[in-house]
């Protein structure tokens, strides 16, 4: 059989080898976003469709993860695919559809994107009385968004629950503030670990000196807390304004990194609080 043959014969087996249907939903927060792609995932049209879970900042797409599992995928009762997006969106649907034609993943033949806030917004719709063991928040590089995914997993954690955070220690005034002016940026989520260490002395929470801006650790969550949920508005005009120089001074002698080692890694998320 001729490469042109087999092109066409594998053409015809799979028309979407080499097309990937992309349905970005967007809106305020509020808009109804996740209510209209709730109803488009239960009709039997759409079940095979894939969901990437995405935040869109304001140069370019970045991500916030949200892991019910150990797992990158899940697949919904519908017969749907959620994805939560650990790099960019484009890498995301290339690992998709890789997926997809090694049939790991259902054939699904559309992707939708949503933000966390809106599939939060709707989760216990979604996946029911599920808990979240780990969560690992990286994306956006501002402080609130992080705060209020940390909220959000919080409440849906399992009772031995793990979130972990990153470019939460800054390395220098430029690149931690939340404008990108250079290459490197991590934004200022330190300001949410500043937060964490303010107003909940109850969370045990660690720090790996990963290169080059660290990985929090955060263990004890309390499903019922509502302290930063009820305090968020206030929290985020204050810390706003939140300085280097004030992380410097109050919150950088308050951290005592554990090494990046795997060893020393692994004794600190089995030792006790």
């Amino acid at each position: 059989m001729s490469a042109e043959s087999t092109a066409r014969t594998h053409s015809v087996a799979d028309p979407l080898a080499s097309r990937l249907p992309v349905t970005v939903i967007t809106g305020f927060l509020g808009s109804g976003k996740s209510t209209l792609l709730r109803r488009l995932l239960r009709h039997p049209g759409m079940n095979r469709a894939a969901v990437i879970i995405n935040e869109f900042g304001e140069a370019a797409i970045d991500h916030e993860l949200v892991a019910a599992s150990s797992e990158q995928t899940t697949l919904l009762g519908s017969g749907c695919l959620c994805c939560t997006l650990r790099t960019d969106l484009q890498e995301t649907l290339r690992d998709l559809f890789v997926k997809r034609r090694a049939g790991e993943v259902i054939d699904f033949d559309r992707v939708f994107v949503e933000t966390s806030d809106e599939f939060f917004a709707e989760y216990e719709a979604r996946v029911g009385g599920r808990t979240i063991d780990m969560a690992f928040i990286d994306g956006l590089h501002h402080f609130e968004q992080t705060l209020r995914d940390f909220i959000n997993v919080e409440r849906r954690a399992s009772s031995d629950g793990l979130v972990l955070i990153h470019d939460c220690i800054p390395v220098d005034e430029t690149s931690s503030s939340r404008e990108r002016r250079t290459l490197f940026w991590s934004g200022d989520v330190w300001k949410c670990l500043a937060i964490l260490m303010d107003r909940r002395a109850d969370l045990d929470i660690k720090v790996i000196g990963t290169a080059p801006t660290g990985l929090v650790i955060v263990r004890g969550l309390d499903v019922n807390s509502r302290v930063l949920a009820n305090q968020y508005d206030d929290l985020v005009e204050h810390y706003m304004n939140l300085s280097f120089a004030d992380w410097r001074r109050s919150y950088a002698p308050r951290v005592h990194a554990i090494t990046s080692d795997s060893t020393d890694a692994a004794r600190t998320l089995r030792s006790d609080r």
